[in-house]
């Protein structure tokens, strides 16, 4: 069983699938760091 799938079996898929968008661009503009620690207190918020 992957991450993914325990994600998906919460139904946290579409957030998920936001959050690779997210990351993709963000790598791409070099402030992926910071906006992986952003996106990892919003969804400890989330929960």
């Amino acid at each position: 069983m992957s991450f993914i799938d325990d994600l998906d079996r919460f139904g946290c898929s579409i957030y998920v699938n936001y959050l690779f968008e997210r990351f993709h661009v963000t790598i791409m503009s070099g402030s992926f760091f910071s906006s992986l620690i952003i996106e990892l207190h919003f969804f400890m918020d989330k929960r």
